[in-house]
């Protein structure tokens, strides 16, 4: 068990290693990206926000 154990934590570390070396998951990209989903998630919060105050104002429609 821990042969295939140890066999499996080394493969995975090839593979990491590999995307890595091929430019599919540098640091940089990595980086971008967490900063993306952050941006977006901010945007769609602020739009709910948005949405939840006219629906309240009885601006908009609720179409729940």
């Amino acid at each position: 068990m821990q042969r295939e154990n140890r066999a499996t934590q080394m493969g995975l570390k090839r593979i990491s290693e590999a995307n890595l070396k091929h430019g599919r998951r540098t640091k940089e990209k990595l980086a971008t990206n967490r900063h993306s989903a952050d941006v977006g998630r901010k945007v769609r919060a602020e739009l709910k926000r948005i949405e939840t105050r006219l629906i309240n104002a009885g601006l908009m429609p609720d179409f729940d």
